[in-house]
């Protein structure tokens, strides 16, 4: 049954997405990569195109009860990253029951991204002349030892300790 749009109905979504988990589960148990290869690529293609937060709990755990391969959770806890903002805002967020590996993924993988986000230290070229513009550097934590990118002349609270450095003096290279 189609929606508007073209879209399947949620049924046939689910029908569709967990036939794609059991052809990689199939891969997984008989060795056949290109099996588990290709419903990995279907799965995202789907999901990229057609994105369902009220399902994609149930979609985790099928996947994770149903299927071992490493690829396939990584694509899901991608896929959970990517639209983490809509699984919060789902009544049922709280009740979710991914077994600790898979929300160990998403963390890592929100985690990955905030350091990617942090700005890196400019190319000497491009620093400014006198010290109190700004650029980025690295900064190492004093209390954590976490290294950090901040501005030389901003107040910056370390993320992972909430250190807070209060003007440039503080700060060690």
């Amino acid at each position: 049954m189609l929606r508007a749009g073209g879209l399947p109905d949620n049924e046939s979504y689910l029908k569709t997405v967990l036939c794609h988990i059991h052809v990689n589960a199939a891969g997984d148990y008989y060795d056949i990569p290109n099996l588990q290869g290709a419903s990995i690529t279907k799965l995202q293609a789907l999901f990229s195109k057609d994105w369902r937060s009220k399902l994609y709990p149930a979609i985790i755990k099928a996947a994770l009860q149903k299927a071992g391969d490493p690829k396939l959770h990584d694509l899901l806890a991608t896929t959970a990253t990517d639209h983490l903002g809509d699984l919060i805002e789902n009544d049922g967020f709280d009740r979710l029951d991914w077994d600790k590996d898979f929300t160990a993924r998403v963390l890592k993988q929100c985690a990955r991204r905030l350091n990617d986000g942090r700005r890196k230290d400019p190319p000497a070229d491009q620093r400014p002349e006198k010290p109190d513009q700004e650029y980025w550097r690295p900064v190492k934590c004093k209390q954590c030892g976490d290294n950090v990118f901040m501005t030389v002349v901003q107040e910056m609270r370390n993320g992972v300790c909430d250190f807070s450095y209060l003007d440039r003096f503080e700060m060690e290279v």
